[in-house]
C-alpha cells in the first residue's frame, strides 16, 4: 500500500508540476488553430519526455547522482559545460517567461504597473527557493498545478466530436509552414531540459535506489501521458477569434454598415484611464465584469473588440 501511495503522489506531482509557459502557449495556439489535428504531435512529444525522464530517473536511482553530474563525469568537462550552458539558457528563458506570465496575472487582479509585479514575482521566487526544501517545492507547486483540472470539466462540457478526437491521433503532415511550425513547437515544448533535471534531482533527494525502478517507470510514463494529453485536450475546445484589419473597420464605419457595428474597448486597467486614447464611439467593456457585461451586448450587430 505504501508503494502504491508513493506512486500515486509521484503521478500527481508529474501532472500538476510540469506546467510551463511553453506548454500553455503552444498547446493553446495549436488547439485553437488546428483543433485535434496535432494530438499525434502531443503523443510523440509525450513519448519522448516520458522515455527521457524514465532514463534520467533510472540513472539517478542506480548511480545516486542527477543527470548533469553523470554527463560531466562520463563525457568530460568540455561536453559537460556545453550541456550546462545550453540547458541553463533555456531554463532562464523559461523562468523569465513564467515570471512575466505571473506578473500579467497579478496586473489583471490588482491594476498596477507590470514592471512592479515582475519584481515582486522575482522576489517571491527567490524567497520560495531559499526557504522551502526540494520536496516542499515539488509537492506544493505540483499539487497547486492540479487546480487546473477545472479545465477538464470545461472540456467535457463542450461536447467534443470524439470522432475528430480519435482522428487526431493519426499522424499527418502539411505543406503549410505554419502547421509544421506548430508540430515542432508542440513537440519541443514537451522536452524542456528543466523537467529532466528536476526529475532526476528529485530521485536523488528522495533516495531512490534499484528498488525504486518500477516506481520511476510508472511515475514517468503514466504521469507525463495523463498530463500532456489533458493539456492539449483542454485547449483544443477553443476556436480562434477572427481578426479584422484597421482599414476594414474604418471602411465599415464610414459606410452604410456603421449602424451595424459595435466597437468594444476591453483594455485592462493598466492601459485604460480617462486620458487614454480611444476610438470614437467605442464602448467600454470592463474585463473584471466580463461574464455580466457580455450578456448586455446586442446579438443582431457585428461586434469588434480591441485591447491596445
Amino acid at each position: 500500500m505504501k508503494v502504491i501511495f508513493k506512486i500515486a503522489l509521484g503521478i500527481i506531482a508529474a501532472v500538476g508540476g510540469f506546467l510551463d509557459i511553453g506548454d500553455l502557449v503552444f498547446n493553446t495556439q495549436a488547439g485553437a488553430l488546428y483543433r485535434y489535428d496535432l494530438i499525434w504531435a502531443v503523443v510523440l512529444g509525450t513519448l519522448g519526455i516520458a522515455v527521457y525522464a524514465e532514463m534520467s530517473g533510472r540513472v539517478a536511482a542506480v548511480s545516486g547522482r542527477p543527470v548533469f553530474d553523470v554527463i560531466r563525469m562520463r563525457l568530460g568537462f568540455g561536453l559537460g559545460l556545453v550541456a550546462l550552458v545550453a540547458s541553463t539558457v533555456v531554463n532562464l528563458l523559461t523562468v523569465a517567461a513564467e515570471l512575466g506570465g505571473l506578473a500579467i496575472i497579478l496586473q489583471l487582479l490588482f491594476d498596477a504597473e507590470f514592471s512592479l509585479f515582475v519584481v515582486l514575482a522575482a522576489i517571491g521566487l527567490v524567497i520560495v527557493v531559499a526557504l522551502l526544501p526540494f520536496g516542499g517545492i515539488e509537492r506544493i507547486f505540483g499539487y497547486c498545478g492540479l487546480m487546473m483540472v477545472v479545465f477538464v470539466a470545461t472540456a467535457i462540457h463542450q461536447s467534443p466530436d470524439w470522432g475528430q478526437v480519435a482522428h487526431g491521433f493519426i499522424p499527418s503532415l502539411s505543406s503549410s509552414s505554419l502547421y509544421l511550425y506548430f508540430v515542432v513547437g508542440v513537440f519541443a515544448a514537451a522536452l524542456m531540459p528543466y523537467e529532466v533535471h528536476f526529475y532526476s534531482s528529485g530521485a536523488v533527494e528522495e533516495g531512490w535506489d534499484k528498488s525504486s525502478l518500477k516506481e520511476n517507470r510508472l511515475n514517468a510514463i503514466i504521469g507525463y501521458a495523463l498530463y500532456r494529453v489533458w493539456l492539449y485536450r483542454k485547449h483544443a475546445v477553443y476556436r480562434v477569434v477572427p481578426r479584422i484589419q484597421v482599414e476594414e473597420v474604418t471602411r465599415k464605419l464610414a459606410s452604410d454598415e456603421k449602424d451595424n457595428v459595435v466597437l468594444m474597448d476591453v483594455r485592462s486597467h493598466g492601459y485604460y484611464d480617462r486620458d487614454a486614447s480611444r476610438i470614437v464611439g467605442s464602448i467600454r467593456l470592463e474585463p473584471n465584469r466580463l461574464a455580466e457585461e457580455i450578456k448586455t451586448l446586442p446579438k443582431d450587430k457585428d461586434i469588434y473588440i480591441y485591447c491596445t
